[in-house]
């Protein structure tokens, strides 16, 4: 029944953070492409198929430079631009599910030790328990393994895009849709970053539980099996890490926040000018749709 109960809970678990962060890209995606239509119409005063060479311009300018525009060219980017902002956001939710999952499978494990030590048992069960626990230590390195160029993708572009519309939000703004998409876009990306590293660091904080409940284990029920099974724990650490740069802990947030403001300041010291001026540049380029044929 208990099993039943702690499945029922992850599957739920799961769903609600696939279908919550889902949904803020989905909307974040759909305010972004409000404001730039918005704004190319107000600014550049275009045709409606004059608009959308505006809007597909504002994205892939560089190939526009060599190429002129063609309406299943427009929507190859446009599905390319979709695909991006839902590949990035999987990146984030894929790492979420899987390390709450093991995570919860640990913390089974941590309850085993528990119950084991409370009842009448015998050097077999504790065998196999230590067994079990070398199984779990397997998966974590095949886990980080397999996670490792995940992960850097997923701290490099939040970092990225957090200091990018960290900048965005605390200029001068005028445009309310503008000032909703930088507000909210921000608000996701924190809450990406959150994501990430809490339940990535919860898979450390249910192993550190483990230790502690050995070294409760009754004398009576003491035994060399209990004995190596500590020792495999202490030497044998579950965590999520990266290639062992670093390890994805509580922690790593405090590092990460005097990384963003560190080089946010370098990016405010540079470009001090753009922080009193509501810039569109973007739609500078109007003029190159308005007088072409």
């Amino acid at each position: 029944m208990g099993i039943t109960r702690i499945t029922t809970n992850l599957k739920r678990k799961l769903n609600i953070l696939s279908v919550m962060f889902t949904f803020l890209a989905t909307v974040e995606h759909i305010l972004i492409k409000c404001y730039l239509f918005r704004e190319i119409m107000r600014k550049c005063g275009l045709s409606d198929e004059r608009s959308k060479q505006v809007l597909i311009h504002t994205h892939f300018f560089i190939f526009y430079y060599i190429s002129k525009y063609s309406l299943w060219k427009g929507i190859f980017f446009q599905l390319i631009v979709i695909r991006s902002t839902f590949s990035w956001t999987f990146i984030d939710v894929f790492i979420m599910l899987i390390t709450t999952a093991f995570a919860l499978r640990v913390k089974q494990f941590a309850s085993k030790v528990e119950i084991l030590m409370k009842s009448k048992n015998d050097i077999e069960d504790w065998k196999k328990l230590r067994q079990e626990h070398y199984q779990l230590y397997q998966l974590c390195c095949l886990l980080n393994d397999r996670l490792t160029y995940i992960i850097f993708v997923s701290y490099g572009t939040n970092l990225y895009f957090i200091l990018i519309q960290l900048f965005g939000s605390i200029k001068h703004l005028t445009n309310t849709l503008r000032k909703g998409y930088y507000y909210m876009s921000f608000v996701l990306l924190i809450a990406r970053l959150l994501g990430v590293t809490l339940f990535g660091a919860t898979v450390g904080n249910e192993s550190k539980k483990i230790l502690p409940l050995l070294f409760s284990v009754p004398s009576s029920s003491y035994n060399k099996e209990v004995e190596r099974l500590i020792d495999q724990v202490v030497k044998n650490e579950i965590v999520v890490s990266v290639k062992n740069y670093f390890k994805i802990t509580k922690a790593l947030l405090f590092k990460f926040t005097g990384v963003l403001v560190t080089y946010e300041l370098v990016l405010i010291q540079f470009n001090t000018y753009s922080l009193y001026t509501d810039s569109t540049a973007e739609f500078d380029k109007c003029w190159l749709f308005t007088n072409s044929t």
